[in-house]
């Protein structure tokens, strides 16, 4: 996670928004030490555009994640999924099963190599994430 999706999310952002300030939080760099787990990703959540969610069978039957996933749909930000690999969406709750059938995702798979690699770009996923956050062309991203 930190070093596929956050570093090349956080590298290729930057390359399209001309902005000195953190365009990409991952919550153990943007968690205040000390505080409520909970409100920690209430207060990181609101503060966003998009959330990207690496949607695997793990994460599925964590507890912190899908706290997370709830807090992000109730709060109505726009969740970019990410599927890692095969992925039982059997497992994932009804609202995450909803969005899955609802809208396009983004996918991982293993390569030759036994390495996941992305099978869109990440200058699309860049795309969509400001497009669809509403700040495409926004120099106060």
């Amino acid at each position: 996670m930190r070093t596929c999706v956050y570093a090349n999310s956080k590298e290729h952002l930057h390359l399209k928004v001309d902005n000195d300030r953190v365009l990409v939080g991952f919550g153990d760099n943007n968690f205040k030490i000390g505080h409520c787990i909970i409100n920690e990703v209430i207060r990181c959540t609101k503060a966003s555009a998009a959330i990207v969610v690496v949607l695997s069978d793990n994460f599925c039957s964590s507890d912190i994640c899908l706290q997370e996933f709830d807090v992000a749909f109730r709060v109505g930000k726009l969740i970019i999924r990410m599927l890692k690999g095969e992925v039982d969406i059997s497992l994932a709750p009804v609202a995450i099963r909803d969005l899955f059938n609802m809208y396009v995702r983004v996918l991982w798979r293993l390569d030759d190599h036994s390495e996941y690699e992305l099978m869109t770009s990440w200058d699309n996923f860049c795309n969509s994430i400001l497009e669809l956050g509403g700040v495409l062309g926004d120099k106060n991203v």
